[in-house]
């Protein structure tokens, strides 16, 4: 091959192909390092979780006196994982109510504070996780208040056709980059452990992985796209095709779907089954995204769904409101019952605020995050107050057949036994199980 032949020019296309290669990678490093920066808490809380769960997950095997110190050392670095993901929730939250209103140096080191001692309170209720119980109601009940907060924080006059595209493009994004990063560690740990030396807990270190990708990498860079600027984000023509002509068309097949169905529960006359809440549940929560994300696609099939997709859903979530009321009738209320009754409470107080034209999606966040306090924080919780609704269910049908006087239990005479049908029977067995499942 002649000299020449390394020189030619019409290899500067795959020159310039290898240095557009290498100055994206050093931009997503820099933006990367850049997003730490600008969210120093979260980054050092997504750490502490992988450094803890490294711990969890190597700690040696107890035997002998040394058991008890063993097992309460994974036990208190599970606790301190579980409270740095606690952590690393609020401590996002706070950066963004700083970064958004432009806090002073003292008010937002007050708030960074705040936000770094909810640990402690996180590390106690993880100590209680191990069953669905009240810590467990706060733990989860707190990250997603802390998640419908920071949604209310990013939008912004500015952005709020597109902020919601473009914070589930960050979500995909990273999630992609944490993918490749898992699936490459996983394939080189099977290779070594494969054709250089057998890795004792191989499983271990797989799943820690898993934590590195999720904890280090997913976190840092989702944190790096999210940004105040004055303007819309811009939106790539793969998003549109994937929400817009992909996930639009089958949601509005799926709202003819139930549609069929309300047609048939007047042909037939029967009302509907408990099988619809979820369907209903399903189809208000693809019109609240849908509602957040095609702003970003003005035109005529965007238009109609503004204009009439709101009211095309109360019928729906009236057929729903009354599946649940025959649901509560015969059975009592569950807590996933009252769950669902407080997530259509806040469909229809969004659907309310878009009748009056108000900013119907910020608004929907606060008030989602104030259904969240109260149904997790508060006495009003998802576990009280179906408990408290089975007792006094109980309590009425056995008082009803002389099972129950007085605040005490009698057993009735025999012959009264045998008049009580078989419905009420069933009722008392559900509200009895119902009380046992909860607590």
């Amino acid at each position: 091959m002649p000299c020449s032949s390394l020189f030619d020019k019409s290899r500067g296309g795959d020159y310039n192909s290898v240095m557009n290669i290498k100055n994206s990678f050093r931009r997503f490093i820099n933006q990367t390092l850049s997003g730490v920066r600008r969210f120093p808490l979260p980054a050092f809380f997504g750490f502490a979780v992988f450094v803890s769960s490294a711990i969890y997950l190597f700690a040696p095997q107890p035997q002998g006196e040394v058991e008890n110190t063993v097992s309460t050392l994974r036990d208190t670095a599970l606790q301190a994982a579980f409270a740095s993901a606690f952590a690393f929730f609020t401590s996002t939250a706070a950066t963004l109510a700083a970064l958004r209103f432009s806090l002073s140096r003292e008010i937002r080191a007050a708030l960074y504070v705040f936000s770094v001692t909810l640990w402690i309170p996180g590390f106690f209720l993880a100590k209680k996780m191990d069953e669905f119980n009240y810590a467990s109601l706060a733990y989860w009940g707190s990250i997603c208040i802390c998640i419908l907060i920071a949604l209310y924080l990013c939008v912004t006059a500015f952005n709020e056709k597109t902020v919601f595209l473009h914070i589930l493009k960050a979500v995909v994004f990273a999630e992609w980059i944490a993918g490749i990063a898992s699936v490459g560690l996983w394939i080189s740990l099977w290779a070594v452990n494969e054709l250089i030396v057998p890795i004792k807990n191989i499983d271990e270190y797989m799943l820690l992985i898993s934590v590195f990708s999720q904890a280090l990498i997913t976190v840092n860079v989702f944190l790096s796209q999210l940004s105040f600027e004055k303007a819309e984000f811009p939106v790539a023509r793969m998003y549109k095709a994937l929400v817009f002509y992909a996930a639009f068309p089958v949601y509005v097949m799926y709202v003819a779907v139930l549609y069929v169905y309300l047609a048939k529960i007047l042909v037939t006359r029967n009302m509907p089954g408990g099988q619809i809440n979820i369907f209903v549940s399903l189809a208000t929560a693809f019109y609240l995204f849908f509602y957040c994300t095609l702003k970003a696609f003005p035109g005529r099939a965007s238009d109609i769904f503004y204009k009439i997709g709101t009211f095309v859903m109360l019928p729906c979530i009236a057929a729903q409101l009354i599946a649940v009321w025959i649901r509560f009738d015969a059975y009592g209320l569950t807590a996933m019952r009252w769950a669902g009754i407080l997530y259509t409470v806040s469909v229809l107080f969004f659907i309310g605020v878009v009748v009056l034209k108000k900013d119907a999606v910020r608004a929907w966040l606060i008030f989602a995050a104030f259904l969240c306090a109260l149904s997790t924080l508060t006495p009003f919780s998802l576990t009280r107050v179906s408990s408290l609704q089975q007792k006094a269910r109980l309590e009425k049908l056995l008082y009803e057949y002389g099972y129950y006087a007085f605040g005490r239990f009698a057993k009735p005479d025999e012959a009264f036994v045998v008049q009580i049908p078989h419905e009420t029977r069933k009722a008392i067995a559900d509200s009895y199980k119902a009380l046992l499942s909860e607590h």
